[in-house]
């Protein structure tokens, strides 16, 4: 905090926690040849805060940062081939391997894709590492997570379609290829 007397520096406190961020300059004149003294302060800038400065006080603010994570879904099951590819999947949000409680509904209809908003980047000055989880869909599909929260995540559900056998024999009712036209 720098003490401005008339409008020229007079003198600086260095503000910390330990002192309850209050600061004083005592015992100044009130008068300078018989004129009141305007006494002013201001702060030197605060890195990422920006700083109001009321009659003696000042307020530092600062606004968190935000981020997004973003979520898109792909499907590996021959084009829905056997027709159980659901219309939609709930995809939950992590915060350092912690569930925030936060879904996110992709749909076919919203091309499969969606974003979280408006998530804080720290706690407590660390990083937050945001991570994705699917809610599982069933139907035999297992799914694989790729990516990460910058660059987005991509959820892959796989499934093999289902396959049946057909065999049989044939029979030949011709009297024993008895005129010999039975093909080969």
């Amino acid at each position: 905090i720098r003490l401005l007397k008339n409008g020229t520096e007079m003198g600086s406190k260095t503000v910390t926690a330990s002192e309850g961020w209050a600061w004083q300059f005592a015992d100044l004149p009130k008068y300078e040849g018989g004129m009141l003294i305007s006494y002013t302060i201001t702060e030197d800038a605060v890195p990422d805060y920006s700083a109001q400065v009321q009659d003696d006080s000042v307020t530092n603010t600062y606004t968190p940062g935000k981020t997004s994570v973003q979520v898109t879904k792909a499907w590996q099951d021959a084009g829905d081939q056997d027709g159980v590819r659901p219309d939609s999947i709930t995809v939950k949000l992590l915060a350092d391997e912690v569930d925030t409680g936060k879904t996110l509904t992709l749909k076919a209809a919203e091309g499969w894709t969606g974003t979280f908003t408006s998530l804080d980047e720290y706690k407590d000055g660390k990083a937050i590492v945001y991570s994705v989880e699917e809610v599982p869909v069933g139907n035999g599909y297992t799914t694989a997570i790729t990516g990460d929260a910058s660059a987005g995540y991509i959820l892959t559900n796989s499934r093999t379609p289902e396959k049946i056998s057909i065999s049989g024999s044939k029979t030949w009712d011709d009297n024993n290829n008895q005129d010999g036209r039975r093909p080969a």
